[in-house]
C-alpha cells in the first residue's frame, strides 16, 4: 500500500515542475495542483488488474473548461486508460483511451447519468476497482461524498485494456483549468475467505471487516447460506465481525490479510 498525501512530489515523474506543484492554499492540508496540459506519473510495480485498488481525492476549481483526468494501468509511454472527470454536462465524465501522455481520444464508457458532470469546488473521493472477466479487464468506479458518507456508483463494470503499471494525475489540455488531487492511494488486495458462524453455530448473514488500527469499516460481505464467504480487501489487520439474524449475538475475531 502506498499513499501520496499531497505533501511531496518525491518519486513522481513530472511533465513540468511549474505545472505540477504542491498546493498549500486550497485547504488546510497540502495537495497536488495539476495545471491544464501538465501531468505527474508514478509507477506501482506490484499493480495487477483485480488485485490492486486505487483511491484519490479530487477538486476542480471551475466549471469553465474545468476538467482533469487520472490515468490507470498505463505503459511508460502513456498508453492506457483515463478516468476523465469533467464539470461540463456536454462533455460527460467517463473512461477514455490514452494513446500517449499528451494524446487521448474516444470514450470507452460514460459515467451514469447523475454523475456525468462533476461538481466544482468540492472535494470528492473516487474509488477505482478492477477485475478480470475471463480475458477481459473491467473497471468499476464509485464516488465517496465526505458530507453524506455515501458511496455512489459512477461507472459499473466497463471494459478497458491495461497496458502497464503507471498511474498519473493529469490536467488534460492546456486550455483547461486543471485541478487538485490528494490522498492518492494505490494498494494491493488479497483474497480472504472462511466460514462465518455465530457462537450458537448459526451461519452469519453478514461479515464486516473493520480496520484494526482506525476502526473504520472497509468491507462488508453477504455469506452463502452455510456461512462461507470470500472477498478481496486491502492487505492489513482487521477485526472480522460475523453478524446474524435479529436476536443473535455477533462474534468477532482478528484476521491479518497478507
Amino acid at each position: 500500500m502506498t499513499l501520496y498525501d499531497g505533501s511531496s512530489l518525491a518519486g513522481w515523474t513530472l511533465s513540468s515542475p511549474s505545472g505540477v506543484t504542491v498546493d498549500l492554499s486550497t485547504s488546510s492540508d497540502p495537495s497536488f495542483n495539476v495545471r491544464g496540459g501538465e501531468f505527474a506519473r508514478i509507477e506501482y510495480p506490484a499493480a495487477e488488474v483485480g488485485k490492486t485498488e486505487v483511491h484519490f481525492d479530487v477538486r476542480i476549481p471551475s466549471g469553465n473548461n474545468g476538467l482533469v483526468n487520472f490515468a490507470v494501468f498505463a505503459s511508460d509511454a502513456g498508453v492506457g486508460t483515463l478516468v476523465h472527470l469533467d464539470t461540463r454536462a456536454e462533455y460527460p465524465s467517463g473512461l477514455e483511451k490514452l494513446n500517449s501522455w499528451t494524446s487521448w481520444d474516444g470514450y470507452l464508457a460514460q459515467f451514469v447519468n447523475g454523475e456525468k458532470a462533476v461538481p466544482i469546488q468540492v472535494w470528492y473521493r473516487y474509488i477505482v476497482r478492477t477485475r478480470m472477466n475471463g480475458s477481459q479487464a473491467e473497471m468499476r468506479i464509485t464516488r465517496f461524498n465526505f458530507t453524506t458518507g455515501l458511496e455512489i456508483l459512477c461507472l459499473d463494470w466497463a471494459a478497458f485494456t491495461p497496458s502497464g503499471r503507471w498511474f498519473a494525475i493529469h490536467g488534460d489540455a492546456n486550455i483547461t483549468t486543471g485541478g487538485n488531487f490528494d490522498n492518492v492511494l494505490i494498494s494491493n488486495l488479497a483474497e480472504v475467505s472462511g466460514v462465518a458462524k455465530l457462537s450458537s453455530g448459526a451461519a452469519a448473514t453478514q461479515v464486516v471487516f473493520i480496520d484494526a488500527s482506525t476502526y473504520a469499516q472497509v468491507a462488508m460481505v453477504k455469506p452463502a447460506a452455510d456461512g462461507t464467504y470470500s472477498s478481496n480487501i486491502f492487505v492489513g489487520s482487521y477485526v472480522v465481525v460475523a453478524i446474524g439474524p435479529n436476536g443473535y449475538r455477533p462474534s468477532a475475531h482478528l484476521v491479518t490479510v497478507a
